[in-house]
């Protein structure tokens, strides 16, 4: 049978690594000063998994968002960003971080007290898209475990392609003019057309076309 490691911390995984050892130590020199150690290392770590695994199930009610539900318009290649107030009541480390690659969330790690998160909603593609959760990782007290939670929020954000914007601006520069036509905005400037422009007295050393 495989042994998942997925809970512990990179501190934790060596303390796992070291506790077998003096565990053997112990029973080999029959050392009472050993196997107390060993066994406040294994009370630590049950205590700091026990505590990690109750700070994840009562996530919703210790981090808390200002609201459970955005929605955001932007364009394809720019990006946008929203703020969202924060209360985090555990004094554990809870990260924070999106399943969408399009959507950056900072500051990342939070610790008990109150914060402004920042979602950045960023994409080269015009689409919809959708996000129903946050992904939390929390760490315990003594960094030796961790686990996931989610915490629900309903993002939505339309990403237009660029060209929208070019279409956008066309048809309201076409409908700001007087007969709402191309040619009928006034210009102090001449060029080539069918338009009558003007005509004067031939002078001396004009041309003759």
């Amino acid at each position: 049978m495989r042994l998942n490691y997925r809970f512990f911390t990179e501190r934790g995984l060596r303390v796992f690594l070291i506790l077998p050892g003096l565990v053997g130590l112990a029973a080999f020199f029959r050392d009472i000063f050993l196997a107390i150690l060993a066994l406040g290392i294994g009370g630590f770590m049950l205590f700091d998994y026990r505590k990690t695994c109750q700070t994840v199930r009562k996530i919703n009610k210790l981090v808390k968002l200002s609201t459970d539900s955005l929605k955001e318009v932007l364009v394809a290649g720019q990006s946008k960003s929203l703020r969202l107030s924060c209360e985090v009541n555990t004094d554990l480390v809870v990260s924070l971080s999106s399943p969408l690659k399009e959507v950056k969330i900072k500051p990342d790690r939070l610790r008990k007290g109150g914060y402004e998160v920042e979602f950045l909603f960023s994409s080269d593609l015009s689409g919809y898209y959708r996000l129903d959760k946050i992904k939390t990782q929390v760490v315990g007290p003594y960094g030796i475990s961790r686990k996931n939670a989610d915490i629900p929020l309903n993002l939505k954000f339309r990403v237009f392609p660029r060209v929208m914007v070019a279409l956008i601006r066309a048809a309201l520069f076409l409908l700001r003019g007087e007969g709402g036509g191309e040619g009928d905005i006034p210009t102090r400037f001449k060029g080539p057309g069918t338009e009558y422009a003007d005509t004067r007295e031939y002078t001396p050393g004009d041309s003759l076309h």
